[in-house]
């Protein structure tokens, strides 16, 4: 039998106050506060990313606004994020592969090595393609339209 999972209160309240809020608006963490009479930022701040999520099937996307709350972004705004959540994950990905890189694989077994290099081999691909450099390359070759993408640029991209 599968669980049944019901929202909280504060998560049920929280969404519905953020499907209220129009595109390009912001609504401060300190109205959200109080409303449910919780902190957002602090104790409270699963049962705000649960409303987030739950709203993002009806279009509701939002950016937050450091120590101030929540922005609706229109749908054109949605992309400008992309380079911060690039950054972000090339950050980690490059952090990630000095760890990997600090392992003795002399010590490891023959499957232990497999799935160490393939880890090394992911990582380094997430990193490369973090790089501000290969977006822009890969913005240059894109279509301005919904048209395909013209995959032998993608090629010459990553140098094949």
């Amino acid at each position: 039998m599968n669980p049944s999972f019901t929202q909280s209160l504060e998560t049920q309240e929280l969404a519905k106050i953020l499907s209220k809020v129009g595109y390009g608006e912001t609504i401060t963490y300190e109205a959200m506060n109080k409303a449910i009479k919780a902190n957002t930022q602090g104790k409270s701040r699963t049962a705000l990313a649960t409303a987030r999520r739950s709203l993002l099937k009806s279009g509701f996307v939002f950016d937050s606004i450091h120590n101030v709350g929540l922005k609706r972004l229109a749908p054109a705004e949605v992309s400008l994020t992309t380079p911060r959540l690039i950054h972000k994950v090339g950050r980690a990905a490059r952090k990630h592969a000095v760890e990997l890189g600090t392992a003795d694989m002399s010590q490891m077994s023959s499957d232990e090595q497999k799935r160490h290099g393939t880890a090394m081999l992911h990582t380094a691909l997430i990193a490369s393609t973090a790089d501000r450099t290969i977006t822009r390359r890969i913005e240059e070759v894109s279509p301005s339209t919904n048209g395909p993408l013209d995959m032998e640029a993608v090629r010459r991209i990553y140098g094949g």
